[in-house]
């Protein structure tokens, strides 16, 4: 017997030498129930896959104008304003671009996107968001004054640029007497222009004086604006009429806008031209195969590709509304297993995708132009939206479950 305070000493080596000298464990084949279960296979590797789906990597970018990684069916706008903007460059005439569409269709993201190919191309960008309530006049002449300061700091003005200061000087005078916004630039207002008090004919002033000054600078100004369906009708019939003098005399500012479809309308009720001023665009629905690059190829790139099955259930019940595409494919991404996208990731997703909804009136704007009533889903609701992209979704006359 031992005493409490010894203990016997293992033989580790021993151990060692029994454990690898026993003889191999015959083989055992899988059981033939467990074998023919592929489901089960499919499963234990999506289990063992589940870390690398992450939702700090979700490629997808729900929300108001937020840029989605993959921007796809859009490429003949970018293309068409690379060309208005080179003519315009070249000084030759090119009409001002409006695009119109319902809320979640992409405008705000296209906008973004133009605005670094005018960057690109050497003009100067100028964004803003028109918001209702905010007098137009002076709004512009804040982007005036930051298109003339863009272009050229005041210590390199030349003539027709400290002119252009001067009329804006003017301009602001008379709509803000104190002149706040332009005290700065050391100059005096010029007499006589864009001081009558009339929107119309000072915005006209205005912008040429503008366009003059860029050319002595080789460059250009690209008002990029959004909303513009909120401005009323003297602020657009003053916009357009502004817009129509510089593209008459070929100088170097346009317009690249967005507003929703009633602002065509609105348009060619505050000005009679504006229909053949503007180059107007339908920012509708993507085709199926646009839709489905929207989902999948982010997603492929990041390692977790889509089934066919998965992305044709999921194209088919977003009907190609860019805002439903960003939302699924983030709340699909969230719940994946990995290591691929099933058809029943997306159906799992859907009531998910339609609770969010029911919270978001915007979302619901988005695709009746008005809100009230829930946009129908799937095949329904595509046909709807083939028939009828001018106006947006056909909405729904009983809830969806």
């Amino acid at each position: 017997m031992h005493s409490a305070c010894h203990r016997p000493t293992t033989n580790w080596a021993g151990v060692f030498t029994l454990w690898t000298s026993r003889a191999p464990a015959p083989e055992v084949a899988a059981p033939t129930s467990v074998a023919s279960h592929g489901w089960l296979v499919t499963h234990l590797a999506r289990v063992g896959q589940a870390a690398r789906v992450n939702p700090r990597d979700n490629p997808y970018t729900p929300g108001a104008g937020t840029a989605p990684l993959v921007l796809v069916g859009r490429d003949e706008y970018v293309t068409e304003v690379s060309i208005g903007l080179d003519r315009l460059r070249r000084g030759l005439s090119a009409r001002p671009t409006l695009f119109t569409g319902w809320r979640g269709m992409g405008k705000t993201v296209l906008l973004d996107r133009l605005s670094e190919v005018a960057r690109g191309a050497g003009w100067v960008p100028v964004s803003a968001e028109v918001a209702k309530g905010v007098e137009f006049g002076p709004r512009m002449a804040q982007l005036v004054r930051k298109a003339l300061l863009q272009a050229a700091p005041p210590s390199k003005w030349k003539e027709s640029s400290a002119r252009a200061a001067r009329t804006l000087r003017s301009f602001n005078i008379k709509l803000e007497p104190d002149g706040s916004l332009t005290a700065g630039l050391g100059v005096d207002p010029l007499a006589g222009s864009a001081d009558s008090g009339i929107l119309t004919d000072d915005l006209v002033d205005l912008f040429e004086a503008l366009g003059e000054a860029l050319l002595e600078h080789g460059s250009g100004v690209v008002f990029i604006l959004d909303e513009l369906h909120a401005l009323t009708e003297e602020s657009l019939g003053a916009l357009a009429t502004a817009l129509h003098a510089v593209n008459r005399r070929q100088l170097p500012v346009t317009l690249i806008g967005a507003g929703l479809p009633q602002v065509r309308r609105q348009l060619a009720e505050a000005q009679s031209y504006s229909e053949r001023l503007f180059s107007f665009h339908d920012v509708g629905l993507l085709p199926d195969v646009a839709a489905g690059a929207v989902l999948a190829d982010p997603s492929d790139a990041r390692g977790l590709p889509w089934e066919p099955q998965a992305v044709a259930a999921a194209v088919d019940w977003c009907a190609g509304y860019p805002y439903f595409l960003q939302e699924l494919g983030s709340l699909v991404w969230d719940r994946s297993d990995g290591p691929t996208v099933l058809e029943g990731d997306v159906t799992d997703a859907l009531p998910v995708l339609l609770d969010r909804l029911d919270g978001c009136r915007d979302g619901l704007d988005a695709c009746t132009g008005q809100g009230g009533e829930r946009p129908t889903s799937g095949r329904s609701n595509r046909r709807g939206c083939r028939e009828d992209r001018q106006t947006g979704f056909r909405v729904a006359k009983q809830p969806v479950g």
